[in-house]
């Protein structure tokens, strides 16, 4: 599903077209606030769409016709679910819309922000990793480091975050590690990591086999320092005695050190 809005509405046309089909297994994918012809054509010729059915729903008719010359090209079946309606109210009122290319209801800046956050809760602890190449920022660590609070604070300054969790015997992807997008791996200290872990296992009502354990938990240290000097590029921090801001903002600074971040 694409849309240049949230896709909220595409995804509940779709998922109720599927529900009349319960023994059949789909995939869905939904691409929000897609809003430029450059970018459907990225998403529509992506190789893992090959038999896919394309929904969109575009306000803007330069967008629809986009997408659905795209996907002809691409030979993909495709299905508009606004243009026709918009084009039948039009008879009907003997008109045509106003303003068809402009959202009115949400300004560039929000968009933006609304993107950025979108992106990060989708590939928090490690999901989404087919569209990792898409973020602004990446963020290492184990269990309990801070990453996710981490993720969602740069999200909200319209930084594309993503989080993957570094998990002892779990091999990182290659892919990770050669990924031209910036790094930064959490250090934590062992005091504080046993503090939070045993923490979260109280609150659980049960205790988690080698979750809290001080001696499995500096293994779990020591193969993510020596992880991380394999990952060229990365920076790394102790976030042991730092808040979330002070964290988000030494990133800002010393890994995402842009004119455009600084200012944010």
């Amino acid at each position: 599903m694409l849309s240049d809005a949230t896709g909220s509405t595409a995804e509940t046309v779709v998922k109720s077209a599927l529900a009349q089909f319960p023994g059949a297994e789909a995939m869905t994918r939904r691409f929000s606030f897609v809003r430029t012809p450059e970018r459907i054509e990225q998403i529509i010729r992506d190789r893992k769409l090959a038999k896919s059915v394309v929904v969109y729903l575009f306000v803007s008719p330069k967008l629809s016709q986009k997408a659905a010359s795209v996907c002809a090209e691409e030979s993909l079946q495709a299905i508009d679910l606004l243009t026709p309606m918009m084009g039948m109210i039009g008879d009907v009122f003997r008109s045509t819309p106003e303003r068809p290319t402009v959202m009115p209801f949400l300004p560039d800046h929000v968009f933006e922000l609304a993107v950025a956050i979108e992106y990060t809760l989708n590939h928090d602890d490690g999901k989404g990793m087919d569209t990792l190449g898409e973020a602004d920022l990446i963020i290492l660590g184990v269990s309990r480091s801070g990453k996710t609070p981490t993720s969602i604070y740069l999200g909200c300054r319209k930084i594309k975050t993503a989080n993957i969790p570094i998990i002892e015997g779990a091999e990182l992807p290659d892919f990770v590690r050669r990924l031209p997008v910036p790094k930064v791996g959490f250090l934590v200290s062992l005091d504080r990591q046993l503090k939070l872990r045993s923490e979260r296992s109280q609150r659980l009502g049960a205790p988690i086999p080698g979750y809290s354990d001080r001696r499995s938990i500096f293994s779990e240290l020591e193969y993510c320092d020596r992880l991380f000097r394999t990952i060229p590029g990365i920076r790394t921090i102790d976030v042991s005695k730092m808040a979330v801001e002070e964290v988000a903002d030494w990133i800002v600074r010393n890994v995402l050190p842009t004119k455009e971040l600084r200012s944010l």
